[in-house]
Order: structure tokens, then sequence, then C-alpha cells
């Protein structure tokens, strides 16, 4: 039997895989989606623009939200994790959203979007993007702003981590041939 919150969960897994899949079949850039492929000084630069940008309208939709809908919580139950839960879970993460993106990137097929963006759901991964609606929507505190930082260090982190291991892994056999 599948609860009401395993199922907000899972319709809130799906929801998010469709923004992913908008945000790529558009070519839009969201910060998550390309902090992977960050390679030279030029890249950091555009990088950082458009994390602020991101976090900027996140946080912007989640003050309408507030205004509109009232408080969330769901900054709240966030900040009830450690420190180094955030950093571990925002990591697994962006490997979740790098996969996603490379993965269609190889292949076009939009269920390479889906598939690793519910594992992260499902597995409480922490998005920095999402964390800024959140944020917007809910109460802000010092805490919430740390783990938010913390939150952007992961995404990146896993993003770069699993870039390089696809580099290593399947590229560079590729090369040898």
């Amino acid at each position: 039997m599948v609860s009401d919150a395993d199922s907000g969960l899972l319709i809130g897994a799906l929801l998010f895989s469709l923004g992913l899949l908008s945000v790529i079949l558009m070519k839009a850039n969201l910060f998550t989606g390309k902090v992977g492929y960050f390679c030279s000084f030029k890249d950091i630069y555009m990088g950082l623009l458009m994390l602020v940008l991101n976090l900027a309208a996140a946080f912007a939709l989640g003050l309408l939200f507030k205004l509109c809908v009232g408080n969330s919580a769901a900054v709240d139950a966030r900040l009830l994790k450690t420190w180094y839960r955030i950093l571990f879970d925002s990591t697994i993460c962006g490997m979740c959203v790098f996969l996603s993106v490379d993965l269609y990137k190889r292949t076009s097929n939009i269920l390479t979007i889906i598939l690793p963006v519910i594992a992260f759901i499902v597995c409480g991964g922490e998005h920095c993007i999402a964390f800024a609606f959140y944020l917007g929507a809910g109460t802000i505190s010092l805490k919430a702003v740390l783990y938010l930082g913390l939150m952007i260090v992961g995404n990146s982190a896993g993003a770069l981590l699993l870039r390089l291991l696809s580099c290593y892994l399947i590229d560079k056999p590729k090369e040898a041939a």
C-alpha cells in the first residue's frame, strides 16, 4: 500500500523530472544542469552569473508563493538534517542531475532524464535552486542560508565528480581505440 507521503514524493519526483525535461529541451540555463560541463574561467564566470540568476528567480517565485498561499514548512524539515547530511544529499543530487543531462545528451532518450531525478528525490537529495524557492516561501535564517551554500557546493561537486568519472571511464577508452 502506498501512503499519501509516498505518493506525494513520487508526484513531486515526476513533476521535477518534467521541469528538468523542459529545461533541457528548451536549452535553458539551469546551473545544476550545466555545472558539470564548466571547463574554463569563462564557463565559471558565466556559471556564477547563471547561479545568481537561478537563485534569484527561484527565491522570487518562493516569495510570490508565500504571498499567495502562506508560509511553507519545507525549509524547516531540511534544517533538521546535519550539515554533512545536507552536503552528502546535495552531492547525490548533483550527480543525478548531471547523469540526467549527460545521458540525454548521449542518447536523446527522455527516460534518461526522468529516472535519475526520481532517484535523487526518493533518496532525499537536495537541489540548491529548489531550496532557494523553499527559502523564499518559508522562514529565512542564517542556518538556512548556510545550508543553501552547502547545497551549491554539493550539487557542483556531485556533477563535477560524475563528469570526471565519465571522462575517465567512458570517453577515455573511445579515444584510445
